[in-house]
């Protein structure tokens, strides 16, 4: 797990960057972005464990999922997909992270969502 105040990220968010699961995430989202998934990955864990209840953990969880898919971690994709669907059912994200796990085995052996990388960037 990385450690956050090694980051900087604390000292960011002392001198007034705002919400540091904001910041955490935005980091992660870059990371995933440029396809360094492992990055991404370890940034979005530690956001879940020093911030679970926080407004951007349903986000972490999709863009967690999203980023052990294309990281080719299936299992762990459907895990973070699943654990997300079950802490935020109501979430804006929940239509689309389950027609996600629906579909998800034809979608792992073509290995894609949405042509192959990450759709938000």
């Amino acid at each position: 797990m990385v450690n956050l105040n090694d980051s900087g990220v604390d000292a960011i968010y002392k001198n007034g960057a705002g919400d540091p699961a904001q910041l955490i995430f935005a980091l992660a989202l870059a990371q995933a972005c440029a396809q360094a998934y492992a990055a991404a990955i370890d940034l979005l864990n530690s956001l879940l464990y020093q911030y679970p209840d926080n407004e951007w953990a349903v986000e972490a969880h999709v863009v967690l999922g999203l980023s052990y898919f294309y990281g080719g971690a299936y299992d762990q994709a459907w895990l973070t997909f699943e654990s997300m669907m079950n802490a935020f059912p109501n979430a804006v994200y929940s239509q689309g992270v389950s027609q996600i796990m629906e579909q998800f085995d034809a979608l792992a052996a073509n290995h894609s969502l949405s042509g192959g990388n990450m759709k938000e960037c």
